[in-house]
Formats: C-alpha cells, structure tokens, sequence
C-alpha cells in the first residue's frame, strides 16, 4: 500500500471550510496520478478530521504520548500550535528560499517571528487563511444615540468626515422607519435628563466618522450615550466578542508595533515560555509593560462601570443581541458576517400567552424519530437535533450524546414536548411543577408555566448546549403548544440587512499613537517532522497549495438536501479554499487587487471590510497587523482576560465598580507563569 501524508483539521467536515480543504486535496491527489508525481517525491494526501476546531488537546496528547504512528505530517490550525510543536522537537521547516517563493504579503510574512520557541526564527508556519475583526452596526439605533447626543449641544463634522454619522442619523429618522423607529424607542425607553457638562467629561471632541476609529472616543461616545438611555440594564452600546483582540490592537497601535514595547515582550532568559515575558504586565508596577496593559484596561474598564460596554467571548457572540437592537455596535470576526443580521429565513419563538419573545438559547424540543437514536433533542437556536443513544452507540460522533434505556423510555414518551434550560427559566420554592421562564427583552418579563415531572431531566442535555454553564437544568414543559414561531424579518425591532452596516473596527487607542493596528486571525500551515521521505512530500504538498496555478477546480458543499456548488478558474489551491471558506489570501497576489475590484466585491460584506483594513497594512507603512503571541499561553491567557472581563461587567450590573487591581487579581486567579 502506498504511503499517505496525513493532514489534521478541525474544520466540520460540511462547512464551507471543511469542504474546500476536501476538494483541494482532492485536486491534489487527481494531479499527483495523472502526472506520475510520486516519482518526483510527491505521497497522497488524507485528511483527518478533528473535533473541536482550533483547539490543540488532541495534537498535545499526541506529543506527551510521542505518538509516531498515527501522528500527522501537517495541521491546520493557528500559529501558536506550532509552539507546541516546537517544544517537543517535532517541527518541520520550510527553506527560507521556498518560503520567499509562497509570496506571502509583507505585512503577514513575519509570523514565524512570534511563535515561542522558535528562536531561530525558522519558517515552521506558512500562513494560509486570515480574517479580521469588524463593528457590525444597527445603523437605525446609532443614528437615535448619535442624534440625542448632537441634540444635547456637541458639534457635529460636516461633510466627508461625517458621512457615516450623517447617513445612520438620517436613517433613524426616515418616515419609511417608522414602525422600527417605534420599536426601537420602546426597547430604550425614554431619554434620561442629563446635563451637557456631565457628558462633557466624556464628549471632548467633535462627533464626527473619527469616533469609530479610536478607542479612546468610541467607549467615550458609549458611556455618553448610555447615561441618555439608562432605563434598560440589558441594553448596550458597544459589545466586545472578543476582549483579548481589542487589548492587542490598542497594544500595537500604541507600541508602533515595537515587541519590545507592548504589553507581553520578547525575553530570550524566559526560556520555559519560549522567549516571552508573562510575567511583568500581572506583577510589576514599575514596568513599562504593566503601565501599558493598566492604560489600555482602565479605559475598557470605564465602559464596563457605566454600562455601556458588554463583553462575549466563551461561545456569546454580540450579534444575539445586536439582531433585536440591545445592542448598538458589536465587534466581532469579521467571519461572522452572517450572524449579524436577520435573514429571510431567519426565525424566533415567542410564548403564546403574553406574545413576548423567548431566548432560543435555552429552547428545546424532544424528538422521536429514525431507528439510530433513541430520540432526538431539537434546537431552537440553530434548527438541528442532537442524537441521544445508548452509550456504546456514541463512538465519537458529533451532537451524539449518552443516555440510559430506562431514561429515555420515559423521554420518548414526552415527544413534542418543549424543554427549556435553566439559562432561560428558574425554580421556585416550594412549587415542583412549575417554573417562571424569562421572555421579552432580556428576560424580564417572567411567566409562570407548568412542567412534566415524569421524568427527572437535570443536567441530561448539558451537552447539547453549547459553553453550558455549571449547574445547568431541564425542564420538560407541560404545554406541547406553548410557542409560536416567527418570521424575524417580518417583524419590527430587528435588523435585517438594510439596517446594518459593516465598519472597521478602531485601529488605534488614541489618534496620537505612532502607528494604526489591524488585528489578524486564521488557520495556517504547520509542518510535523516525521523521516525524511515523508517530510520532502510534506514541504513539496505546502508548496502545491501555495503556488501551483489551477486551471478550475470545482468545491461542492452538502447540507442535508442542500447543495453549494462553485467553480473557480485560473486560481491556486490557496485562493480557491479562501474564497469558498469565507477567508482573505495573505499573499501579494491577492492585494494587487483594488477594493472595487470584480474579485474583492465577491466577499462578503464583512470580508470586504477586513481587505480594506489589510490592504493598507500592504500598501501604507503606517498600518500594521497586531495579533496573538504564538505560545501555548496565549489561549490560557485570552481566557483568563475574557473571564476577568465578563465579571467585571456581572460587577458593574450590580452596581459594583472593578479596578485595574481586581481585574489583574481575577486574570492571575486562573493564569500565571512562574
């Protein structure tokens, strides 16, 4: 039998990503017989398909258990699980010469820079992917907020500096709105009696398309605007998807992309964490690392005290809240473009008996049906079912989860019965039959209903739910008909895609930094060592993918009874997995193009923003990309930084005010380098 190269990914095997990286070694394999290549060193390709996406668990077993195998010669995945790679002596590095010839855009070229461990500066990692970060804006929200603050008496820009803030107030304000309009005001209540001169400690400046280029005036312009519309503690202005990204960029931005001056520096005496210093930003006042992570924390911080800043991370997105308008701006992947908006399709559920919405996080409903699985567990939130089997059935299947006979004997017998999840409803003392589920917005509105109690759920379906929370509970409902499903976009009070717009989130702290950052993300090529023929094929399978010119290659995408089909003509493997996965090339190639070019304005809309954003990275030596350190505490890290964000904001809701202190206190709580 041949020998194969083994590439590991995490991608779903009927995602876009999943499926373009199918079709390219398809491609290759196709390629490789028809032209006799395994005379020139050349091995078939085969792809294992691992769970979890990014996250690195299975490929570190693998090296503490030194694996050799079953290991793989090549993993997808981001830069920093090549540290990983590296401190076990299993990396594979391409030549500086080959490396020059993948093309590779300047401003991504220096990744190998960064990843810990790798003091020699090899080229173990060889960018494939990116995508950035975005606001995605309700654009008839922030017009109202723009406007009451303009209306308190601060100068407006005129013109070109304030075309966007010009467009979303005239866009509230439109007589066609008017039902959205209504909406809206209801959501946010009446306008608070603030003062001029209070808001003056935050509006200093005039208000004009500026504000969302810093940080420093965007959170200012947030608070300003909260202390208008109070009323409602679940409403927002700007939400952070993710905290960490936003501190790597003010970092940047205010470092001028120096190393040696951000908040985690280069230290070659810090060997045990490969040549990076975690150490001075958590524990040394005096330093300037720490000086710089207090400044950009502390204006975070602000936001969160006055409620206008919401933080995600962990599996929350902004967007869920975004589409109903209790929030006005989220930041966010520029990959989840999708998820900012409601769609034609798009629909919720509202309880029947006071017609007020329900969060479909916690909306369920038992299904029976098939013969694989003993029932089936229906999500409101993405209108898929989760299998539940007998134990031995669960082989390592995805949304294939574990239940008793017994158990489900007594589940089935409950089919079409709603669940809801502790997340969105609440016991109460003394009554076993009841619970009071949470409707409207933010879950205000508090309903009494009846529950089955047959059958003690518990925490049973904790694995359907995605980043479930401790403690989490079922509870079958009584009423089979308790909820009615609506049409989204139809319906006043959310956005659908004429109500939003798509911007680049700020690339500076304040406009006096030296230099405007662009945060990058997304998968890459790294090389595992293995022998010296399979180590060739690998490094010459890497160069196919980055160069060879593919005269078409069609990817096709199935879900369900759907499928996606498209062919693209004259593009390398490379191009041809971006454009179907959703993903900007990082190559020279790919920027020549103008941002109105046929080519750029086939991305979508969210894509589109992170080409203007990267393509001046590539063309003005002022921009420059800010990302992770590659180091296997880089994701402990972003955890702990989101983890201290979120309860900072769970403070400030109760009225609690976080300092620079506690927050540190709460990151070194679960992170810390000895």
């Amino acid at each position: 039998m041949m020998e194969k190269l083994k590439i590991a990914a995490g991608f779903s095997t009927n995602g876009p990503q999943g499926a373009g990286l199918q079709a390219i070694v398809d491609e290759y394999n196709k390629w490789l017989t028809a032209n006799n290549k395994t005379a020139e060193g050349y091995l078939p390709v085969e792809i294992e398909w691992l769970a979890g996406g990014y996250n690195t668990n299975t490929l570190t077993s693998k090296l503490q258990a030194k694996d050799t195998k079953t290991f793989w010669n090549l993993i997808v995945n981001y830069p920093a699980a090549a540290s990983a790679i590296l401190q076990n002596r299993m990396g594979l590095p391409v030549s500086e010469d080959e490396y020059s010839k993948f093309g590779i855009a300047s401003s991504f070229a220096g990744v190998n820079d960064t990843i810990a461990g790798n003091f020699k500066k090899e080229k173990i990692v060889v960018p494939m992917s990116r995508s950035s970060e975005m606001i995605a804006v309700a654009k008839p929200l922030v017009g109202k907020l723009l406007d009451a603050v303009i209306k308190k008496g601060f100068k407006k820009g005129e013109g070109e500096s304030a075309k966007l803030v010009d467009a979303y107030i005239a866009y509230y304000n439109k007589a066609e709105n008017k039902a959205e309009k209504d909406a809206i005001d209801k959501k946010w209540g009446d306008q608070a009696n603030v003062s001029k001169e209070n808001l003056a400690s935050f509006i200093n400046f005039t208000i004009d398309d500026s504000i969302f280029n810093s940080y420093e005036k965007l959170i200012n312009f947030a608070i300003a605007a909260k202390m208008l519309f109070p009323k409602d503690g679940n409403n927002y202005i700007l939400g952070f998807d993710s905290l960490p990204n936003a501190i790597n960029i003010m970092s940047a931005s205010l470092s001028g992309g120096d190393a040696t001056k951000g908040y985690i520096t280069p230290n070659t005496e810090e060997v045990r964490t490969g040549g990076w210093d975690y150490k001075k930003f958590l524990k040394d006042p005096n330093s300037p690392e720490y000086k710089l992570f207090q400044k950009i924390t502390e204006l975070i911080l602000k936001g969160i005290e006055n409620k206008a800043i919401w933080i995600g991370g962990s599996g929350a997105y902004g967007s869920n809240t975004l589409v109903s308008y209790q929030l006005a701006m989220s930041m966010g992947s520029t990959a989840g473009f999708s998820h900012t908006f409601v769609g034609d399709n798009d629909f919720g559920y509202v309880l029947k008996e006071n017609n007020e919405t329900i969060d479909t996080k916690g909306l369920f409903r038992i299904d029976v049906k098939g013969s694989k699985n003993l029932f089936g567990l229906w999500k409101a939130i993405n209108n898929k079912t989760d299998d539940y089997v007998l134990p031995e059935n669960v082989n390592g299947k995805r949304f294939t989860f574990p239940v008793d006979q017994a158990k489900a004997d007594k589940i089935k017998a409950l089919k079409g019965h709603y669940v809801v999840s502790s997340e969105i409803a609440k016991p109460i003392d003394g009554d076993a039959s009841h619970v009071m589920l949470k409707t409207g917005n933010g879950g205000k509105v508090e309903v009494k209903v009846a529950i089955d109690t047959t059958v003690e759920i518990g925490d049973l379906f904790r694995g359907s739910v995605s980043n479930a929370p401790e403690g989490i509970k079922f509870y079958v409902l009584s009423n089979t008909d308790a909820f009615e499903r609506q049409n989204l976009s139809s319906q006043p009070g959310y956005v659908n895609f004429n109500d939003a717009d798509w911007i680049g989130v700020p690339s500076q702290y304040n406009e006096q930094d030296p230099k405007h950052a662009v945060f990058e993300q997304g998968p890459s090529l790294i090389g595992i060592h293995a022998n010296e023929k399979e180590d060739e094929a690998t490094k010459l399978f890497i160069s196919w993918v980055m160069k060879e010119q593919l005269p078409s290659i069609t990817i096709t995408r199935k879900q369900g009874s759907k499928t996606t089909t498209e062919n693209y003509s004259n593009v390398t493997p490379l191009d041809a997995f971006n454009l179907f996965g959703g993903y900007i090339s990082p190559t020279e190639a790919f920027f020549k193009h103008s941002p109105e070019d046929a080519e750029i304005k086939k991305l979508s809309l969210g894509n589109q923003v992170a080409y203007k954003a990267f393509k001046k990275t590539v063309d003005d030596s002022n921009w420059i990309v800010a990302s992770d350190v590659a180091s296997t505490n880089s994701d402990p890290l972003r955890q702990a930084i989101t983890s201290a964000g979120k309860s900072a904001m769970s403070n400030a809701t109760n009225g609690t005010v976080v300092t620079f202190n506690d927050f540190l206190t709460t990151i070194k709580n679960s992170f810390s380098v000895e």
